[in-house]
Order: structure tokens, then sequence, then C-alpha cells
């Protein structure tokens, strides 16, 4: 008797009931796998979109902080959606914020504080920030030389600066309320070259005292994400004639930042606000 109980196979029912019980656990298994699997893949594309974002503002915003027009200069100038389209250029003004880097005949303090260059070169250039609505892309076109003709082309080996930007929305801040647009132009005229096609007359008469940028970058696969920041122009009136910025990194203020206060009036921006996905700009994109 004992034998046979020792030589007993297992049945049929139990044979299936142990199949059962492993399919439920494999599934289990699996469908847990699976979502931790596209849960690390919608982290990385949000820390890929959001690095973005953030590179889109640190470049905008340098350079914004930066500008500058001079009373007796009209190559010095600031224009906002002044025109539609790849050939009009979303932001375009001159500014003291162009990279000097040091060559070793160059002669620095040593602590830092002044640098004698061995060959003249100055920070100031003209930048102009074109969007293509049809390839999402941004360029950055920049030219040492005061003059906009000399501009490079939108598309121009390393113009290209970012991509996936599906919109791009710049507003001015004049002190009192925000505007969609912005011309001024330092010198005699208060007329740009590259804004002479609008009919709407500019009542201008220096930078805007801060500029709201928002963004909407596309993400593969997913909805896209709405993003906002501000930045403070540290010297929105136009120079006197004859005074001249600093023409060195040194000289320059040091970058405060934070958050938006509670009136609604932009500070210097700590980085990028994602908004939650979907198609209308943030909350708090305007003061």
């Amino acid at each position: 008797m004992d034998l046979e109980r020792r030589n007993r196979a297992y049945t049929l029912i139990e044979m299936l009931l142990s199949l059962v019980i492993f399919t439920i656990i494999s599934v289990a298994i699996s469908v847990a796998y699976g979502s931790v699997i596209r849960a690390q893949n919608n982290i990385n594309t949000a820390d890929a979109t959001n690095r973005e974002a953030s590179e889109v503002f640190t470049e905008i915003c340098r350079d914004l902080q930066f500008a500058y027009t001079s009373a007796n200069d009209p190559n010095t100038m600031f224009i906002a959606n002044m025109g539609t389209g790849l050939g009009q250029p979303v932001l375009l003004f001159s500014t003291w914020a162009r990279r000097l880097y040091l060559s070793q005949n160059d002669i620095t303090t040593p602590d830092q504080s002044q640098t004698q260059y061995a060959i003249p070169r100055s920070d100031h250039e003209i930048v102009a920030y074109f969007w293509d609505p049809q390839s999402n892309a941004l360029y950055r076109c920049t030219t040492t030389i005061p003059n906009t003709s000399l501009l490079p082309q939108p598309g121009d080996p390393g113009s290209t600066r970012f991509q996936n930007i599906e919109a791009l929305d710049v507003e001015c801040y004049d002190g009192s309320s925000w505007q969609s647009s912005w011309d001024f132009q330092g010198g005699s005229s208060n007329r740009s070259q590259m804004s002479q096609s609008s009919t709407q007359p500019s009542s201008n008469t220096q930078l805007p005292v801060a500029v709201q940028i928002r963004l909407r970058i596309g993400v593969p696969g997913g909805q896209s994400r709405n993003y906002t920041t501000s930045v403070m122009i540290y010297m929105p009136q136009p120079l006197a004639a004859g005074q001249t910025p600093p023409t060195t990194s040194s000289s320059r203020p040091n970058h405060s930042s934070s958050n938006s206060n509670s009136s609604g009036h932009p500070n210097p921006p700590t980085g990028t606000t994602p908004s939650s996905t979907g198609g209308t700009p943030p909350t708090g994109a305007r003061p």
C-alpha cells in the first residue's frame, strides 16, 4: 500500500491547476515589468524635454539680459514679433552677452578680475532668433559686425540650435502692461530696417523692462509640453551719447534669479517651468 502511494502520479486536474496558477503569476509579472519600463521611458522623455527647454531658456535669457541700445548708434535695436514666417525674426536685438574665450597670449590678473586681450575683441553682437513652424526648428543667427544685413540666414551652418519647438511666443513688458510686439532702434531713427514692411507705427522709446518667453516642445509618441519663463533686461534705457556698456564679462552684473513675484512682475528666471501636458499655455504665463 505504501509503495502504491509513493508511485502515484499527478492527476490531469492537478496539472491543469498548476498550469493555470503558473500562467496567472507569469502574466502578473509581465504586466508589472511592462509598467515599470513604460514609467521609466516616460521619465526619460520628460527629463530630456525639460533639459531641452532649460537649454533654450538659458541661451535666450542670457542674450536678453544684456540687451542694450545706444542713443547715438542706429545699429543697436530691439525687435520682437514684428513679422511672420521664417524670414522674419521672432527676436532681433543688440547685446553684449557674447562670450570671449581666452587665448594663450591673453593676460589675466591673478584674481581673475581683469583681462588684457592680445587681439582686440568685443563682446557686443547682434542676435536674431528665427523659428520655422514647418520644421519646428529654432535658429540663432549672430554677427559681431553692427549691420543686420550681415546676419547669417536661418539654416546656415551653426545656426540651428534646437528642434521639436512646436510653438514660440514672446511678449514684452513696458512697465505697466504686456505687449505682443516691440520695435525700437537706437540713434536718430526709432524704426528698424528689418521691420520696414510692418504698417504698425512704433511708439517704443526704449527696450522692454522684461521679456516673457513661452515654448511648446513636441514629445515623440506623447503629448506636447508647455514651458514659460520671464527675464529682466538690465539696461532698458538707451545709453546716452558717448556712453558705452562694459566691454568685459567681469564688469557685468551678477545673475540674480527668482520666480515671478506676487504682483505678477517677472524677475530673472531660475529655470524652466513645465505646465501640464496639453495645448494651452501654463497658468501664470501672463501676470
